[in-house]
């Protein structure tokens, strides 16, 4: 059986530039099966994530955005993202207020 691991965290991690992009992206057949718009925020599926990552520079993720996504794969081997705006804001991670 496989397990996947599933942050939960608040849309203050990223900016509003990133919201409107990711809100963008949702909607855009290229993006649309790993950049998912829910209903208080997104959820980004990270399998692949170099690739992933490199798709969100070149559309014009800020620097923050790629950087929190980076320490979660890389430090808590997360799998998805699920930022919702009700979430919790995660200690000593960036925090924009929009």
């Amino acid at each position: 059986m496989q397990t996947e691991t599933v942050l939960v965290c608040s849309t203050a991690h990223f900016t509003v530039e990133d919201n409107q992009l990711l809100s963008t992206m949702a909607t855009q057949d290229l993006f649309s099966s790993w950049v998912l718009n829910v209903e208080y925020g997104y959820i980004i599926v990270l399998t692949n994530y170099r690739y992933r990552l490199l798709l969100l520079k070149s559309q014009g993720a800020s620097k923050a955005l790629r950087k929190f996504l980076i320490i979660q794969i890389k430090c808590q081997r997360v799998n998805y993202v699920h930022f919702d705006c009700d979430a919790d804001i995660l200690p000593e991670c960036e925090i924009f207020e929009w």
